[in-house]
């Protein structure tokens, strides 16, 4: 069995996606599961600095049907997806910002302007910072794309030898 944990937005940010789900299939022994979680695509919407002066650079997630073609093009047998939308209150905007640091996002300055952005700034603009006024809440939609796929048994000859295709 492979669980992965909300790992799959970072390969998707490299472009690698696909060679991660071709290496899990790799190790897994026939009748094998992969099991994981991950951010779809509609995760941090409506999550934005109010000015031009700053830009949330959010990671990119793939769409559940994306994911699951990548999973049948990979090899993998009966995958089933499931999507579950969550909206998360943040009391403290700090700590959503240390949370979009850790899924992958980052804030900067607009190209237009010189700079950097920072988080200083954006807690200005969403008026958290130091007591300039009182801050009561964000609400941020998560969108969470669970699923699961097994690597199929090998296939045998009615000699009982293992079957295996070849591909051009």
């Amino acid at each position: 069995m492979v669980f992965s944990n909300l790992d799959l937005p970072f390969f998707s940010e490299c472009g690698e996606v696909a060679l991660a789900l071709s290496e899990v299939f790799r190790v897994l022994k026939p009748g094998g599961l992969f099991i994981f979680s991950s951010f779809g695509p509609d995760t941090l919407q409506g999550v934005a600095p109010r000015s031009e002066d700053v830009i949330l650079r959010s990671a990119s997630h793939l769409d559940m049907h994306d994911l699951g073609d990548m999973l049948v093009e990979r090899g993998f047998g009966d995958p089933v997806m499931e999507v579950e939308n969550l909206v998360v209150n943040y009391a403290d905007p700090a700590r959503l910002l240390d949370d979009l640091k850790c899924q992958g996002s980052c804030l900067s300055a607009a190209p237009d302007r010189k700079g950097l952005g920072g988080k200083k700034k954006w807690l200005r603009q969403i008026g958290a910072a130091s007591g300039e006024t009182l801050f009561t809440g964000l609400d941020v939609k998560v969108e969470m794309v669970f699923g699961h796929a097994w690597k199929p048994p090998d296939r045998l000859s009615p000699k009982g030898r293992r079957v295996i295709d070849i591909r051009s």
